[in-house]
């Protein structure tokens, strides 16, 4: 993972936080694929690892990328970083609200009218998306596989 995207490793929300603070949101577009190569890896294997920290990075990632794609103002890439965090928040817990202020709080560090409106927006979409993507017809969350932890199982 080093060699490839040296910004992937760690935690992942620290980490968003540094490229926020110190390089105005930007944040290399291979750190998407790595960190979510690495997660896949290491949360499929059994390891003792979570979801919120590679997911943060992970939708930063992608918003930094595209921003920096469409060579927008260091302002507003900011602001496409913590959207990114707000939606994959919101669609990996199903928890819109907590992605929006998870966002605000944690990534800007800013409560600014203007931020509020746009994350609110990234991170309702993200939540449609995403119970639209992984709920059945019936309600019903998909489970991909279910993996007997005890012999009771």
């Amino acid at each position: 993972m080093d060699r490839y995207a040296k910004e992937a490793r760690g935690h992942g929300v620290p980490e968003v936080m540094l490229a926020i603070a110190e390089r105005g949101g930007r944040i290399g577009p291979q750190v998407a694929v790595v960190k979510s190569l690495a997660s896949a890896l290491c949360i499929g294997s059994g390891g003792s690892v979570g979801r919120e920290g590679p997911i943060v990075q992970i939708g930063s990632a992608l918003g930094s990328s595209i921003g920096q794609a469409l060579r927008i103002s260091d302002t507003r890439l900011r602001l496409l970083v913590a959207c990114g965090a707000a939606g994959g928040i919101s669609a990996t817990f199903n928890a819109p609200l907590a992605g929006v202020f998870f966002a605000l709080e944690l990534i800007l560090r800013d409560f600014a009218t203007e931020s509020f409106g746009v994350v609110v927006l990234a991170s309702v979409t993200a939540d449609v998306i995403g119970r639209a993507a992984l709920t059945s017809s019936k309600g019903r969350r998909w489970v991909w596989a279910r993996i007997p932890v005890a012999a009771g199982d």
